[in-house]
């Protein structure tokens, strides 16, 4: 190494300076006498030599250590693992032993103590003496060793014992970088003796996010310790319903690698669990079975749009569903009937026939919307396919109607198997037009009991979002309706008139039937509010605004929700704390302001709840609540109930938005639930055997000892020696007095040689 700024470069330059002083030396001596010439270019190679020498301070750096009697620190494994009885002594009975061992010896007043698992946390030997923890959820050994060195700032620690399982859930091997800079490892080994007959699922593999109705790979990970080959049937539930079943061949003490397939139906967090079955001698039952959830989301959503006629209101809808790269269009137009006279066979003619049977018959299930837009079903033959739309709908599909003079009463849907679905009844087609059409343009007036509900509330701010609509471009025209159902929400209503039933008429009304979603817009120009008024007011991505959410509420996007909660985490130990908070809001989306709730976690395989608290909302009606996880290992629900009605009593049924199965749950209607599971095993047992290979190479890398806890020696008895380095010594021999007097000395030699032979 060169002491020079910036070192080998500007040395090697430094060089190359000197050899070229040395070579015009050379040259400008040729005409001197042989001994004269001899003289004068040594002296020059000497005082070359040295001015690189001093100039470039090459230099060479040693380091110092020094060997010392350092600290003794003693790490105890607190895990579940040590909690494990499959020999004789248990391992936690001879990590009591241990314990007990090194308090009756006068050197543990030396020691430092600490237990660890998931963290490293201080201890003595008292309290472990006392009550021996084995909570931890994971063993993360290599982990804490490397914490205790980094604790030990002034490098005092000489030597770790660790009493542990050697059952670390980060590594199955050493790593091959692992150094604890001199501090030595001793290792005293739990469980050494022990033969463990187990059949685990050691791992599981999978996406944390699904797509609705997309396939999503399982990735399981089953294991043996018999000397024997196993066929195990894996078995992957959702719920309580059996999705998949596969017979499984494992090796002798080996594992295998299956792949399952899995295809959510629900948005939302999903729960799936895979097991295989416990035998009777089998060493860890819990490791058997492990729980899942799957974060459900749509990656594309499938509209049908069938038009009866070409409209401006049919080229803007179709232009917004184009448009967006989410959305997986299917539209038909119907340009034409059987009843249509031509002057042309249909063969010769450039259409396509209404492919009715396929549409509604065999690909019903993979729409996500249904929309009829200003279309009459009469013409085609379709009265046979209304009842399959129908429970289509009920079974959690999304039906949409857009009004127009094929649409509702003139589209003949009274009484048909639409009508009960839809959210507003529908006059007869034998109506006049003059009533079944309202004529004239309007300004729809947002209705304000709901005016809260995400299809009106396109603004964060509730007046501005009120403004927007008074500022829209007006409809015109609109279809009358007979009523509002018993389900149904009126959202915007007409300013003047009236439903033939009474009251304010409806100009777009939502609703539910079944488990499914249903809208119903009766006017046909929704296009203007894709426009401004004469370009002077008005917000032309109203349009858009209104129609993304209105796709969005009918296929139940969780986050335009009136209610929501949601868990800090997706899995938690038992008893482990679970932070909650969401926000309530009730059916038209009115927050729940300073209103008590009730919070319960109920069982995924039950309906009674395990944990009960209440909670105060916020002004915004928002909530924050912290609830201790059950015990029991496997799949809840935390949910929300809406506050008490004053004298109402007994149970509510609630939806499971992941399984869609009913529930009866006691206490207040749930506002909205969400999926977590508490683990008993998981990693950390899903492999119960003792690792003393990975102990002893532990103890070899940093030459320490290995001990198994049945043989264990006085503490003192463990080298707690530690080489520890001084620092880096670097020395610069020609940086002196002596090397600068003589490069002087050399100089004015060379100096006075060439004055005396007539050189300058």
């Amino acid at each position: 190494m060169f002491g020079i700024p910036l070192g080998a470069p500007a040395a090697g330059l430094l060089l190359l300076v000197c050899v070229a002083l040395g070579w015009l030396a050379h040259r400008e001596a040729s005409a001197l006498a042989p001994p004269r010439r001899r003289a004068l270019l040594g002296v020059r190679a000497i005082s070359l030599t040295l001015l690189f020498l001093v100039c470039s301070r090459p230099g060479c750096a040693a380091e110092h250590h020094e060997t010392i009697d350092g600290r003794l620190r003693v790490l105890f494994d607190t895990s579940r693992s040590v909690d494990l009885a499959l020999g004789e002594p248990a391992r936690s009975a001879q990590a009591r032993a241990v314990v007990t061992t090194f308090l009756e010896q006068s050197d543990a007043s030396r020691a430092r103590f600490s237990r660890f698992g998931a963290e490293l946390a201080e201890t003595t030997l008292t309290e472990l003496s006392d009550a021996y923890p084995v909570d931890e959820e994971r063993t993360r050994l290599v982990e804490s060793l490397r914490r205790a060195a980094a604790d030990d700032a002034e490098l005092e620690l000489g030597a770790i014992v660790v009493v542990s399982d050697g059952a670390d859930t980060d590594f199955e091997e050493l790593p091959p970088d692992f150094q604890l800079d001199g501090v030595r490892v001793h290792a005293v080994a739990l469980g050494v003796d022990e033969d463990v007959r187990d059949d685990a699922i050691r791992g599981l593999s999978v996406d944390p996010v699904g797509y609705l109705r997309q396939p999503l790979r399982v990735r399981v990970r089953v294991a043996t310790t018999l000397d024997e080959p196993r066929r195990l049937p894996l078995r992957l539930f959702h719920g309580d319903e059996l999705v998949r079943e596969q017979v499984v061949s494992v090796p002798a003490s080996g594992e295998v690698s299956v792949s399952l397939t899995l295809t959510p139906q629900h948005l939302g967090r999903a729960l799936y669990r895979v097991s295989i079955p416990v035998d009777v001698d089998d060493a860890v039952p819990a490791n058997n079975q492990r729980s899942f959830l799957v974060n459900v989301r749509r990656d594309k959503l499938r509209v049908l749009l069938v038009t009866g006629q070409p409209s401006w209101d049919v080229r803007f809808l179709r232009v917004f569903l184009k448009r967006d790269p989410a959305i997986d269009l299917i539209s038909f137009f119907i340009l034409r009937t059987a009843n249509d006279l031509t002057m042309a066979p249909s063969e010769e003619l450039a259409l396509i026939p209404f492919p009715t049977d396929e549409l509604f018959s065999e690909h019903l299930g993979s729409f996500d919307v249904i929309i009829f837009q200003n279309f009459d079903y009469a013409p085609y033959e379709m009265g046979a396919y209304l009842p399959r739309i129908r429970d289509y709908v009920l079974r959690g599909g999304a039906f949409a109607m857009i009004g127009g003079d094929r649409a509702f009463g003139p589209g003949g849907y009274a009484g048909t198997p639409i009508e009960t679905i839809l959210p507003v009844g529908v006059p007869p087609e034998s109506l006049p037009v003059s009533r079944s059409l309202v004529e004239g343009r309007f300004q729809p007036r947002v209705v304000t009991a709901n005016r809260h509900h995400p299809l009106v509330a396109l603004l964060p701010d509730e007046r501005e979002s009120l403004r927007l609509w008074e500022g829209l471009s007006p409809l015109e025209g609109a279809n009358q309706v007979t009523r509002v159902s018993a389900l149904g929400r009126v959202l915007l209503e007409h300013p003047r008139e009236h439903a033939l039933s009474g009251g304010a008429l409806p100009v777009l009304a939502v609703g539910r039937a079944g488990e499914g979603r249903v809208l119903a817009l009766m006017a046909d120009t929704s296009w203007r509010w894709g426009m401004s008024t004469a370009g002077a007011s008005g917000d032309a991505s109203a349009y858009d605004r209104f129609w993304d959410r209105a796709l969005r509420w009918l296929t139940k996007d969780p986050t335009l929700d009136p209610a929501r909660v949601a868990t800090d985490q997706e899995r938690y130990a038992a008893h482990g704390r679970v932070r909650v908070h969401g926000e309530a809001r009730d059916e038209v989306h009115e927050p729940y302001a300073s209103r008590e709730l009730s919070l319960a976690i109920v069982p995924a395989d039950g309906d009674v709840p395990v944990v009960t608290r209440a909670v105060t909302t916020d002004a915004g009606g928002a909530f924050t609540a912290e609830l201790t996880a059950p015990e029991r290992p496997g799949g809840y629900r935390v949910v929300v109930g809406a506050p008490a009605a004053p004298g109402s009593t007994g149970a509510a049924s609630t939806q499971d938005a992941a399984t869609g199965s009913a529930s009866t749950t006691p206490g207040p209607a749930a506002l909205a639930s969400e999926w977590f599971v508490v683990e008993e095993g998981g990693d950390e047992l899903a492999d119960p055997r003792p690792r003393p290979a990975l102990l002893r190479a532990l103890a070899e890398r940093t030459g320490g000892r290995f001990v198994s806890a049945t043989a264990l020696p006085q503490l003192s008895d463990f080298d707690t020696r530690r080489t520890r380095s001084l620092g880096i010594a670097t020395r610069y021999p020609f940086e002196s007095w002596p090397a600068l007097l003589t490069l002087a000395g050399a100089l004015i030699l060379e100096w006075s040689l060439r004055r005396r032979w007539g050189k300058r």
